[in-house]
C-alpha cells in the first residue's frame, strides 16, 4: 500500500506540471549547454549537437534543421531555426550544443539574449514543430551596451553597505519580473505574440531580468499593458477569464480529465499509516531529530 500511493502521488506529480507547466517529455529534443567552436570550423546558422545517452550506450548526431532557444523565451525572434550539421573535428564534443564563433553576429545573443557563460538551451529537431523562417532577432546587445555605459558612470563610486541594502530594497520594491511574465502570456493568447504590446512586454521582461545585475529598473508598467481577461489554463480564480483555444488551452483541457482515484484497490482494513512494516522499534526516541531535519530540508 505505502509504494502504492507513493505512486499515486507521484502521477498527480506529473499531472500538476502537465496542466500549470505544459512540461511534456519529448523524443526529439534535450536541453543542452552551449559551448564555442573553437576550431572555427561552423558557419554563422551552424550548430553541431552529439547526443550521448550512457543507460543505452548509444551516441547519435543531430543532422538537419532543428529549433533553439532558451528561457525566457518571450520574443518571438528568441527561439531560431538553424541547421545541425556533422562536424569530424567536434566528434569529442558530446551532450553540448557548439556554436560558431565567427558571424554577423553571436548566434546565442539570438537567443534571449543568451551567452557561453553556463547557459542552457532547448532544442528539438522534431518536424512538426519546425518553421519555415525565423523573425528578426531582437538587439539585446542595445540593452547590455546602455547597462554597460550605466555601470561605467557609477564604477569609480565606493560602495557601502548603506547603498547596498538600499539597492535591494529598491529591488525588492520594483521586481515586477513575474507580473510582466504573465501580462505577456495573457496577450500573447488572445492577440498572438507578434501584437504589439506583447512586443513590448517582452522587451520590458529582458531588462527586468537583469535588473539585479545591471540596476537598471525595468519601465513602469501600465494598465493598457494588461490583458482584460486571463485564459483559463492560469487558473486566476480572482481574475476575469476567458477560454483558451490555443495549444496551451487544449493541453490543459486534456489533463483536466484525468482522475485519480487514491482508493482503487485498497483495502479498507488497512490503515494508509502508519505501515507496520516500516516501523522500527524505538522509533520514538528519533521523532524530534527528524522533525527538525524535515524543517530543515523544508527550508533548503
Amino acid at each position: 500500500p505505502f509504494i502504492q500511493q507513493l505512486l499515486f502521488r507521484f502521477q498527480a506529480f506529473q499531472l500538476k506540471q502537465l496542466r500549470t507547466k505544459a512540461r511534456i517529455l519529448i523524443e526529439k529534443g534535450c536541453v543542452l549547454f552551449g559551448v564555442a567552436d573553437e576550431t572555427r570550423t561552423l558557419k554563422y546558422g551552424q550548430v553541431f549537437i552529439q547526443i550521448h545517452r550512457s543507460d543505452i550506450n548509444e551516441t547519435k548526431i543531430v543532422q538537419g534543421s532543428v529549433i533553439v532557444t532558451r528561457n525566457p523565451c518571450l520574443y518571438p525572434g528568441d527561439i531560431r531555426r538553424y541547421e545541425a550539421v556533422d562536424n569530424l573535428q567536434l566528434h569529442k564534443l558530446k551532450n553540448v550544443i557548439v556554436f560558431p564563433m565567427d558571424g554577423p553576429r553571436s548566434m546565442t545573443a539570438e537567443l534571449a539574449g543568451g551567452d557561453l557563460d553556463g547557459d542552457t538551451f532547448w532544442i528539438s529537431w522534431d518536424p512538426r514543430l519546425i518553421f519555415t523562417d525565423n523573425f528578426k532577432a531582437f538587439c539585446y546587445s542595445d540593452q547590455a551596451r546602455q547597462a554597460n555605459e550605466s555601470a561605467a558612470n557609477t564604477s569609480k563610486q565606493s560602495y557601502t553597505i548603506a547603498d547596498i541594502c538600499h539597492f535591494f530594497v529598491e529591488y525588492m520594491k520594483a521586481d515586477n519580473l513575474g507580473i510582466i511574465a504573465n501580462w505577456h502570456l495573457a496577450l500573447a493568447d488572445r492577440y498572438g505574440v507578434e501584437n504589439k504590446n506583447c512586443m513590448k512586454l517582452a522587451e520590458m521582461h529582458s531588462i527586468a531580468v537583469d535588473f539585479v545585475k545591471t540596476g537598471n529598473r525595468p519601465p513602469t508598467l501600465t494598465k493598457d499593458l494588461q490583458s482584460k481577461t486571463y485564459p483559463h489554463f492560469m487558473e486566476k480564480k480572482d481574475k476575469p477569464d476567458h477560454s483558451s483555444t490555443s495549444i496551451l488551452g487544449q493541453l490543459y483541457d486534456e489533463v483536466k480529465k484525468f482522475k485519480i482515484d487514491y482508493n482503487q484497490n485498497k483495502d479498507p482494513n488497512k490503515r494508509p499509516f502508519p505501515y507496520r512494516t516500516l516501523i522500527i522499534d524505538g522509533y520514538l526516541s528519533y521523532i524530534a531529530d527528524a522533525r527538525i531535519l524535515k524543517e530543515e530540508y523544508d527550508r533548503e
